[in-house]
């Protein structure tokens, strides 16, 4: 009986998802998990940044540059106007614009359910999320043989 105590909670451990991150377009890499849930908490507070959202009824065509931030573990909510308080954002789409190193220009997009919102007026965080996506860090290769060797001991 004490090993199905044991077991349940191992089983339940494999199935939580950490926070997810992925960059798309030219210098796209693919971060390793920690770095994935650095950036994912980078995108939120970037959200918490914005003065705006405007709910939209479609995406427009996402291309170029940008990274898309998932929120598996715990979605995160912004109070905005003119959208008000929104909960459960699970997706956070960030594309940037043509020369957003000089205009500090960038689309967010924000999912929640089927609801999507674009949000804007940032104010402080624009530089440091531009730079991260132009010049993403490649993965921590010793973290990756880390997981590796852990995964091959199971």
């Amino acid at each position: 009986m004490r090993e199905i105590f044991i077991v349940i909670p191992i089983f339940l451990s494999f199935s939580l998802q950490a926070n997810e991150a992925r960059f798309f377009g030219d210098s796209a890499v693919t971060p390793d998990p920690v770095q994935s849930e650095l950036i994912a908490a980078s995108i939120d507070a970037l959200v918490q940044d914005c003065s705006s959202a405007t709910k939209i009824e479609n995406l427009p065509l996402i291309d170029g540059q940008g990274i898309e931030a998932t929120y598996s573990t715990h979605p995160i909510e912004f109070d905005l106007h003119p959208a008000g308080r929104v909960t459960g954002v699970t997706k956070v789409i960030v594309k940037l614009w043509d020369n957003a190193e000089r205009n500090f220009g960038m689309d967010i997009y924000a999912f929640s359910g089927s609801d999507i919102y674009s949000l804007g007026k940032y104010s402080r965080l624009a530089y440091p999320i531009i730079n991260m996506i132009k010049r993403p860090m490649p993965p921590n290769k010793s973290l990756q043989e880390d997981v590796g060797e852990t995964s091959a001991t199971e």
